[in-house]
């Protein structure tokens, strides 16, 4: 009666080993696989609200940032070629570049439901993943040690902007994982028509209890984490047609595996 009521949390004895008490394993199975589906619901119904206020946030968010983007053109035109400011604005400009790309990209997907794939070297992404994570490592004291990627590119199928986006996500989980003096790094593997990318962190590391919904949106162990940075991280996965792969214990720190195939490269020029 208290299930009925709506109460899906009730658990009924299960001591007894005839058919009393199989019914009553049945009906606690039944009641916790109502409990994650309704979870689920909950969660598509949230993810909807939010995509469609996210949508309409990146068309509004496009003008403002062509406006920055042409005054810091023109601020760049009028400084001196040798003044130490113009590392500064380039950099600016390529954040707000990453910006509008992932906000063009939000909105292509939104529209059609698919992200855009190309030919794409991988290192690129991860370098330029790493470089934006940089100031978080700094805040947490924490050290981002140096990618070591090889010569050789890795031509993967993918949309590099959307690329980046997972591997920086995972670098600032990483980061805010640190305690001070913790170090977090990068290990990459190339093989037999595929590519390995394993980020890993010396950090706090995940509970069992907490580690099977690390993904879910809007779950997090954080008091002020938003619960959507692996969860975006891995619909992104999800949409290059792989997934990701967490490893983590308390105290010892946290892995996080992603596996893409390689493809082969463009024609040199």
């Amino acid at each position: 009666e208290r299930v009925s009521r709506g109460n899906l949390d009730e658990k009924v004895e299960e001591s007894r080993s005839d058919e009393v008490g199989r019914l009553a394993r049945a009906f606690n199975t039944m009641t916790e696989s109502l409990r994650g589906t309704l979870r689920q619901l909950s969660q598509r119904e949230a993810l909807a609200s939010v995509g469609e206020f996210a949508a309409g946030l990146a068309h509004e968010v496009r003008n403002p940032l062509t406006s920055i983007r042409v005054d810091l053109q023109r601020a760049e035109e009028k400084l001196p070629l040798d003044s130490e400011a113009r590392a500064l604005i380039e950099d600016v400009l390529h954040q707000v570049e990453r910006v509008d790309s992932s906000v063009t990209g939000a909105l292509r997907v939104a529209r059609s439901g698919r992200i855009e794939r190309d030919t794409v070297d991988l290192r690129q992404a991860l370098t330029a993943a790493a470089h934006d994570a940089e100031p978080r490592f700094e805040d947490m004291a924490g050290t981002l040690e140096p990618l070591d990627l090889g010569p050789d590119p890795l031509w993967v199928r993918g949309n590099s902007a959307a690329l980046e986006q997972l591997f920086l996500n995972l670098f600032l989980n990483a980061a805010e994982a640190l305690e001070e003096g913790g170090r977090a790094g990068v290990e990459v593997e190339a093989g037999e028509g595929a590519v390995s990318v394993q980020i890993w962190d010396e950090g706090r590391g995940i509970s069992p209890e907490a580690l099977p919904r690390v993904f879910e949106a809007f779950y997090s162990t954080k008091p002020e984490g938003t619960g959507l940075g692996l969860a975006i991280a891995q619909r992104i996965a999800a949409a290059h047609g792989s997934n990701l792969a967490m490893e983590s214990s308390p105290d010892e720190g946290t892995r996080v595996r992603l596996e893409l195939p390689l493809v082969q490269g463009p024609p040199e020029a």
